[in-house]
């Protein structure tokens, strides 16, 4: 391997061709990936890698039908507009080589990847290149299968002083769901949201209260009377 190198520069460096040019050749590498498979019909595997600009992740499409879809950290089911896409790919008797897709990596950026046939992404088909670490690939699983929250869905409201009337702070949650076809079988949407209420003194009115499912932390115990709260609703008082 290494006279190959030396034997190729020699002939880049005749050819009036720089020899750092032979380098970027000899870098660049190929990396495969199979969708579904041997692994299980809903994995990548492997489920993430680290790849170098110039390299090419190659897709190998198994087990029935499934897609490449580029999508971001926080919405890792909706495709990135813009973003690479395979399309939905038949492999029914899932030969290897018959629906391969390539993927050019173009710099060190973190790039979010899932399966848009019909709740696999929900179930935990994803993929990533370059996510940092196991760790960060793991919570951006967690999103799509809507164990863990978005860090993009956090609303915050500060108050500079206690409000002499009672106030009302509005937030929302919303969960986008992608779909190429109609859904052969039940398809269940998992979102959660925690409102976080901090107050360094009571209020002259005490007018806290909450509609739905939610969490609140650090309020004063004068601030609770007349708090509404729906089941599940869970008080932490210092």
């Amino acid at each position: 391997m290494i006279f190959g190198t030396v034997f190729l520069s020699a002939a880049l460096l005749a050819a009036g061709i720089p020899s750092g040019f032979a380098k970027t050749l000899k870098t660049r590498a190929t990396i495969s990936v199979t969708v579904g498979g041997e692994a299980g019909p809903l994995v990548f595997d492997p489920e993430w890698v680290d790849a170098s600009a110039g390299d090419v992740v190659t897709f190998d499409l198994l087990s029935a039908s499934h897609s490449v879809t580029q999508s971001t950290f926080d919405q890792p089911c909706v495709f990135m507009e813009g973003g690479a896409d395979s399309g939905i790919r038949p492999n029914p008797e899932s030969v290897a080589g018959q629906e391969v897709f390539e993927f050019t990596v173009t710099d060190s950026e973190p790039q979010w990847f899932f399966c848009a046939q019909v709740g696999h992404c929900l179930q935990g088909m994803v993929f990533a290149i370059n996510p940092g670490s196991e760790e960060t690939f793991n919570q951006f699983k967690d999103i799509a299968m809507g164990v863990a929250a978005p860090t993009s869905a956090e609303s915050t409201e500060s108050m500079s002083s206690a409000p002499t009337e009672s106030a009302t702070v509005s937030m929302s949650a919303t969960a986008t769901v992608s779909m190429s076809a109609a859904p052969t079988e039940s398809v269940t949407v998992s979102m959660s949201a925690t409102a976080n209420v901090s107050m360094s003194a009571t209020p002259t009115e005490s007018a806290v209260s909450f509609t739905g499912a939610a969490s609140i932390d650090n309020v004063p115990r004068g601030a609770l009377a007349g708090l509404v709260g729906a089941a599940g609703l869970a008080l932490a008082l210092f």
